[in-house]
């Protein structure tokens, strides 16, 4: 288990509401506004009275606001996600401990002469 100790204050300043940055706060307006449009014209237009399309409009609010969520030591989900990519294609090297390295058939030489 990770423990991340940091003061208090650590990231005031840098946050709106000490807990959403400015990506945070555009793509939840995003996904909200989106779901709220989308009810609103599928009530009114066509006269919507099925409970599946409204919650299946309900989607991207809700997913956006999951994406925000505090998750542990990362500041949300979306940069859980984030991080999570990026060591996925990163590129990684294994180094076995406690065996030796130079695999040759060739026998080392340490007499130089």
């Amino acid at each position: 288990m990770m423990t991340f100790n940091c003061p208090k204050n650590f990231k005031q300043g840098r946050l709106i509401a000490n807990r959403f940055r400015w990506i945070d706060l555009i793509i939840a307006a995003i996904g909200i506004t989106f779901s709220l449009i989308a009810i609103m014209t599928y009530i009114s237009a066509f006269h919507g009275r099925s409970a599946y399309i409204i919650c299946a409009l309900l989607i991207p609010g809700v997913l956006t606001v999951v994406l925000i969520s505090p998750a542990g030591i990362y500041h949300n989900v979306l940069e859980f996600l984030i991080v999570m990519a990026s060591y996925l294609r990163s590129e990684k090297y294994y180094i076995p401990g406690g065996i030796y390295k130079n695999d040759s058939e060739e026998p080392s030489t340490d007499d130089e002469e």
